[in-house]
């Protein structure tokens, strides 16, 4: 990994080239990931691939000062659905039940990470950021959305973290 990135990052090859180990080279900072976005645009130099290689293009959320744009590969955007197909499993989400996701339809990534992984998961997935949803959705979507067969299983966004706050 470290002579595929020291060769096609411009970001991190001169890190990487320099001869410490991992366990050495200092942790990247979000303002280095800003800064570096601002001096590159509009993506920076933080790229392994040719841009064509990209099939996404997302953003941080900005809660912690200026989003980051995010670029991901096929197999990057996997990975970010493995990942949260693994949150689900641990919150017991089955084909049963309906995953309620209240962010809009805006370039966050992790609204998208969690919409498309309980979907594939065989889950209903509802979107209803806080603007869109109608005031008795945002009260008690539970209402409108019922687990199949009986009672309304409570995965709801807020427990599952993924409510914007």
């Amino acid at each position: 990994m470290r002579t595929i990135l020291a060769g096609r990052n411009r970001f991190y090859s001169a890190r990487l080239r320099s001869g410490v180990s991992f366990a050495e080279l200092p942790f990247t900072t979000k303002q280095e990931l800003v800064d570096d976005q601002a001096e590159h645009p509009p993506f920076g130099t933080n790229l392994t691939y040719p841009v064509e290689k990209y099939v996404r293009i997302h953003q941080t959320s900005g809660t912690a000062g200026k989003p980051i744009l995010w670029l991901d590969t096929k197999e990057s955007w996997e990975w970010w659905l493995r990942c949260w197909e693994q949150v689900f499993t641990g919150a017991g989400v089955s084909e049963a039940d309906r995953v309620y996701v209240a962010f809009s339809f805006g370039p966050f990534i992790g609204f998208w990470a969690a919409f498309e992984a309980a979907q594939r998961m065989g889950a209903m997935v509802i979107s209803a950021a806080a603007r869109s949803a109608s005031p008795s959705m945002r009260a008690n979507p539970g209402r409108a959305f019922r687990k199949r067969g009986g009672g309304f299983k409570n995965h709801s966004a807020r427990r599952l973290s993924i409510m914007p706050e």
